[in-house]
């Protein structure tokens, strides 16, 4: 039991239940819905009409809203034309529950900004996989970088927590673009945007032809990058993503600037310094040799590794290194 407790992950976060507020002015729809849901893993709050809708929202705003068109004091459409109109609601994911499932009534609420419209009466079952549906949808534009369109910090930390909490070991890897502040400064903001979603696809590419089918890419912002995957399968595929990276990176430079393998521009000090062509730093870590409970300690394994990584000689070409470290406690083979 001694062993259990220590080996605990630390300030696991736990999976947080999405929270539908159901908007009807009859009872039945509203009981059956809010039974039905919770009964899925969902909180759920009601209101029976627009104006105690928006009364509800205003206290708490919830992660989508199953709204009625029809109602007394503020019918739908009313109520859906007032959140999109706010910026702190014009995001949340609205699916209409209508008896008027016409054409023009399903226009209507398209243009009014709903994300989905549901006839009445509705299939339970269908309600549920179009919500799941609007809430995947909505988290991955909340949680993916604007640029890539990878997922963001917020989605890379709760990858990790979900492994950690499956207990399988899996790598990290923590990429980062070597002399880019220098590259954007010669050749501008524009190219090195170009650069970044070069990166983006060859890791985007290299998930998909991973033979780890739970492979995964996340960009953390600028140019630093994380790929997830099983050991072997990041043994294979971080090497061949520095070498593709190494020989398409001089279709980012002048013919002259390839041909010479560097560029002149000032450093941070305001001094004329001569900078190697971009190139990768790529540090990963092993949960296999490493105790990590705790997705901090992750990144900070992985951060104070890709720090000495930039201290080293590169030779002009990418580098990857594997942490080596291991700690006293010891992963077990079918862990």
């Amino acid at each position: 039991m001694a062993n259990q407790t220590s080996n605990a992950l630390i300030g696991v976060k736990k999976q947080r239940k999405p929270n539908i507020l159901i908007v009807d002015d009859e009872k039945t729809n509203v009981e059956v819905l809010t039974r039905f849901l919770n009964r899925e893993g969902y909180d759920t709050a009601a209101a029976c009409n627009g104006e105690e809708a928006l009364e509800a929202i205003s206290r708490s705003v919830p992660d989508l809203i199953l709204l009625d068109v029809i109602m007394p004091v503020m019918d739908g459409l009313a109520v859906c034309q007032k959140l999109r109109m706010d910026f702190m609601t014009r995001s949340i994911p609205i699916i209409f529950l209508s008896a008027r499932n016409e054409l023009e009534d399903r226009l209507k609420g398209l243009r009014a900004g709903v994300d989905d419209y549901m006839g009445k009466p509705f299939e339970l079952e269908e309600v549920k996989v179009r919500l799941e549906s609007a809430l995947t949808r909505r988290q991955w534009d909340l949680f993916s970088h604007p640029l890539t369109h990878l997922p963001g910090s917020p989605a890379i930390e709760e990858e990790v927590w979900k492994r950690l909490r499956i207990g399988s070991s899996f790598s990290f890897a923590y990429i980062d673009i070597d002399n880019f502040k220098a590259y954007n400064d010669v050749y501008g903001y524009e190219a090195g945007d170009k650069v970044i979603k070069h990166l983006a696809a060859v890791l985007v590419e290299s998930v998909k032809t991973s033979p780890d089918a739970c492979a995964f890419a996340g960009h953390v912002g600028g140019d630093d990058f994380v790929f997830l995957s099983a050991i072997d399968p990041m043994k294979l595929l971080m090497n061949k993503i520095a070498e593709r990276f190494d020989a398409e990176r001089t279709t980012f430079y002048s013919r002259e600037d390839a041909q010479r393998g560097s560029i002149r521009t000032k450093n941070r000090q305001g001094q004329e310094q001569i900078f190697p062509l971009i190139s990768l730093s790529v540090a990963i870590v092993s949960t296999a040799t490493r105790r990590i409970l705790h997705y901090a300690r992750l990144v900070e394994i992985a951060s104070e590794l890709k720090r000495f990584i930039k201290t080293q000689d590169h030779g002009g070409k990418s580098l990857v290194l594997w942490d080596r470290r291991t700690d006293s406690y010891k992963v077990k083979p079918s862990e």
